[in-house]
């Protein structure tokens, strides 16, 4: 009896510190308001004046286990997308979404597949934007700003908020962030604000500080949520799940806020069932990028 119980409580030990590992519910309960009738009314304005496209510049691949990614005891590969989007005007007016990364961190930072053809096209939509944003403060969202080669032409372009400028020397050469990016003036989207026309940001920390929340709408009428990294998979979305625990306190420096990131992947949940219509995107989502592409609801680069 003694044997039997000496063996089970070291037993019960590693079976409870394995599920903490690994559990990635999202429980039922107050939901977290991402404010989304705010933020269409935020982005308004006539469908003459609205974006017209969205294309993806992809600039690298990568893959991550199911397990990490938050789709429960599923190791098998998941790709994982390292990707921008320029929002397109009708009068060559642009706005980009994401400062993703270049060779070193694709390869050597993400051990993923870097394609230099489409980094080249990232670094020419940055120049020509006319506004760029980034969801949160990452190195494979936000880690071009300070390796672009023409600081000082994409600067005036950028709009970053307190913890975004904050991280910037972590991802410069040498540490140092290249004049004039060395003094930006940090922008606040704490309540839902246009930056253009159809565009609108509501600041969303959980994952991140400096988390952002980006609401589209095309002149069409098509409504995109650009969510970041609150969940790296649509699936995550649609079954209310989480990635493990164990990514979320030891794979990020600093932890996610667990509870807040479970009550946005329930509210993004139920928004996704309320408004099947609204497409929610997640940042590293590759099948979804690319299943929107083939329907033409997303444009490839190029």
């Amino acid at each position: 009896m003694r044997r039997s119980l000496f063996l089970a409580v070291p037993a019960a030990v590693l079976a409870f510190l394995y599920w903490w590992a690994i559990e990635n519910s999202v429980p039922e309960g107050p939901a977290y308001d991402f404010q989304i009738e705010r933020l269409r009314e935020a982005a308004e304005a006539p469908a003459g004046d609205r974006p017209i496209a969205i294309s993806v510049i992809e600039v690298g691949r990568g893959r991550a286990p199911g397990f990490a990614v938050g789709l429960g005891l599923d190791f098998a590969p998941v790709d994982m997308t390292f990707s921008a989007f320029r929002v397109a005007y009708p009068d060559d007016a642009s706005v980009l979404i994401e400062a993703p990364a270049d060779r070193q961190v694709v390869e050597e930072e993400l051990g993923g597949d870097f394609y230099p053809e489409q980094y080249a096209r990232l670094v020419q939509a940055m120049d020509v934007a006319d506004a760029i944003l980034v969801t949160h403060e990452h190195l494979d969202h936000i880690s071009v700003v300070p390796r672009h080669p023409r600081p000082e032409v994409i600067a005036p372009a950028l709009r970053l908020t307190p913890p975004q400028i904050a991280a910037l020397p972590q991802f410069a050469p040498n540490g140092v962030v290249p004049e004039p990016l060395d003094r930006l003036i940090a922008e606040r989207f704490d309540k839902p604000r246009k930056v253009a026309p159809g565009i609108a940001v509501l600041e969303t920390p959980g994952h991140t500080e400096g988390s952002l929340t980006i609401y589209v709408q095309l002149a069409d009428g098509q409504e995109f949520l650009m969510i970041g990294d609150i969940a790296w998979n649509m699936r995550n979305i649609e079954k209310a799940t989480t990635r493990p625990r164990i990514m979320q306190t030891l794979f990020f420096d600093p932890p996610e806020d667990r509870r807040t990131v479970q009550a946005q992947v329930r509210a993004l949940h139920e928004l996704s069932k309320a408004e099947p219509d609204l497409l929610i995107l997640p940042a590293h989502d590759a099948a979804q990028q690319e299943l929107l592409m083939r329907r033409g609801v997303l444009q490839p680069a190029g």
